[in-house]
């Protein structure tokens, strides 16, 4: 396992209400389904610049090299667009940060891949907002000034646990 530090835009695509949707759909039609959608992101994202990380279920981890912030937001905002062949009701969340991860090839047994690790690529899942797309701050700031009128300031409300 070879790994480098490195500044990449981190992005994340699932879809809202994925599971209720397809809960009573034949496996098969699940797959067929899935299989679409990972075409959808590959190329939408690949042609941006992007590559997708890895397939997780109904999402995606993707990265673009830092310089790529705004195609990767006009990447979150074509696959809005998205319209399941089925007809279900579906929505596309994205979620874009920027950060330092450490990346490179792993290599279990005989499988081996590239990833993504680090404290920046939990704060992208931490973002929330499902069927939605929203940006960290750092993605904001490196938008041009022009293209930054369409985003709003999202505050998240306080949320307090119990501590014992």
């Amino acid at each position: 396992m070879t790994f480098r530090e490195a500044e990449l835009v981190l992005f994340t695509a699932d879809l809202a209400g994925y599971a209720r949707a397809t809960a009573h759909m034949p496996p098969l039609e699940v797959a067929e389904l899935l299989e679409g959608w990972y075409r959808e992101l590959d190329a939408v994202i690949g042609r941006r610049g992007g590559r997708v990380v890895k397939y997780m279920g109904d999402g995606c981890l993707a990265t673009f090299p830092t310089d790529r912030c705004l195609a990767a937001a006009e990447a979150a905002t074509q696959l809005l667009d998205h319209r399941s062949a089925t007809g279900l009701e579906i929505r596309v969340g994205v979620r874009i940060h920027l950060g330092i991860v450490a990346e490179g090839e792993v290599e279990v047994g005989a499988d081996r891949r590239y990833d993504v690790f680090g404290s920046a690529v939990n704060d992208l899942f931490r973002m929330g907002g499902a069927g939605s797309v929203l940006i960290s701050e750092p993605v904001y700031h490196r938008l041009p000034e022009d293209q930054r009128g369409s985003w709003h300031k999202h505050h998240v409300p306080a949320v307090y646990a119990w501590a014992r």
